[in-house]
């Protein structure tokens, strides 16, 4: 496995993955409607030296 930094580009199958794991694996009934911060990784999460 390699770790890479979050690049805009990969944004789709982030929110894949992260929705597949809060619903197939938690159970967690939500939807990426539900969680707008997805569709602005790099504004809720990178600026200001943060990282995702």
């Amino acid at each position: 496995m390699e770790i890479i930094e979050y690049k805009e580009e990969y944004q789709s199958q982030v929110i894949g993955l992260i929705l597949k794991i809060q619903q197939d694996e938690f159970n967690v009934s939500i939807t990426i409607e539900d969680q707008p911060d997805l569709n602005e990784i790099a504004h809720h999460y990178s600026n200001n030296h943060g990282n995702f």
